[in-house]
């Protein structure tokens, strides 16, 4: 039985070259190695939302929670006194805003009637506009807190005074600081989940890999020459398709347009290479590109972090 185990593996060595089995196993490393990278590189994504959400959400949900409360407060303790008969054609006039007209005089400030407040009247501040959004929503924030700078201004030039200013004080007191206190959250919020999706997309960009690495597997005598040169052939062919697929406004002059078309066939051959890849073909892709978009730094960046993962894989380090 060990014997014909024995020959049947050397009859298999016969026929499958011992380059193409080296070539095999180092294309199956490199493909595991980039799948566990991407892999890595989604988990710890999830991960850091997670993490960032189970911060940042119960914080802002409070701050949330504390305004309603203070906003319902508010409508407690919004009344004022008038101290002061407003005229709205004496020199210099005397005007009394966001402050509702009383019960008892209710067309203070009708254009037809007198439009006055009278000194002694008691009346309420606005409520806020907006409603439980008022001081969540960047639409109302603005002008909710004119209406307070306007009180603020009112009650310092003795227009009207608070009838309970420690509840007012105290209501618009949380409502000012959770209003800055929410904004601060959710720009934190925003901004590590911004940081997340960059590091997720930053480590995204060595996905070529895996293809690189299938069609290397197919140039058996020299894989880590064809991986790299795969590498540059798909960064040419989608780089010349940007370029090929971009508008025509640059098109200026007949040169342009030269320019234009060879880029457009350059692009298209690229595309027929992808379909049937050879390391021959995509070499002289390559050889048209030249180094002008494997120089550029997005592809250089990425090709460093992919000559670590592919050296941890492999034990051989590459370069451009």
């Amino acid at each position: 039985m060990k014997k014909k185990i024995l020959f049947s593996l050397i009859l298999i060595l016969n026929v499958i070259p011992i380059s193409d089995v080296v070539a095999s196993t180092k294309s199956s490393l490199v493909i595991t190695a980039f799948a566990n990278y991407l892999d890595s590189v989604n988990s710890g994504y999830s991960s850091g939302l997670s993490n960032a959400a189970s911060t940042y959400e119960p914080q802002i949900k409070a701050s949330q929670n504390k305004l309603i409360a203070a906003q319902a407060q508010f409508l407690n303790v919004n009344q004022v006194t008038i101290l002061k008969t407003t005229s709205y054609s004496s020199s210099p006039p005397i005007v009394i805003d966001a402050v509702n007209c009383p019960t008892t005089h209710a067309d203070c400030k009708s254009v037809v009637k007198s439009k006055e407040f009278i000194s002694g009247e008691i009346s309420t501040i606005y409520e806020f506009v907006g409603g439980v959004e008022a001081f969540t929503k960047n639409s109302f924030i603005q002008m909710n807190t004119g209406i307070l700078q306007i009180i603020d201004s009112q009650i310092k030039d003795n227009l009207i005074k608070l009838n309970n200013p420690s509840g007012y004080n105290e209501a618009i007191a949380t409502i000012r600081f959770e209003t800055s206190n929410l904004d601060s959250l959710n720009k934190q919020y925003e901004n590590v989940k911004n940081s997340l999706a960059f590091k997720r997309d930053t480590g995204l960009m060595v996905e070529p890999s895996i293809l690189a690495a299938e069609r290397a597997a197919k140039n058996s005598s020299n894989f880590d020459k064809a991986f790299v040169a795969a590498l540059k052939f798909e960064q040419n062919r989608i780089r010349l398709n940007e370029i090929a697929r971009a508008p025509w406004t640059y098109i200026n002059s007949l040169k342009s347009l030269n320019s234009a078309i060879k880029v457009t066939r350059l692009s298209e051959n690229a595309d027929s290479v992808a379909d049937n890849y050879s390391f021959i073909n995509a070499n002289k892709i390559n050889t048209s590109c030249g180094t002008v978009f494997t120089s550029e730094n997005e592809f250089k960046e990425t090709f460093t972090q992919i000559a670590v993962i592919y050296k941890q894989a492999t034990k051989t380090s590459i370069k451009l």
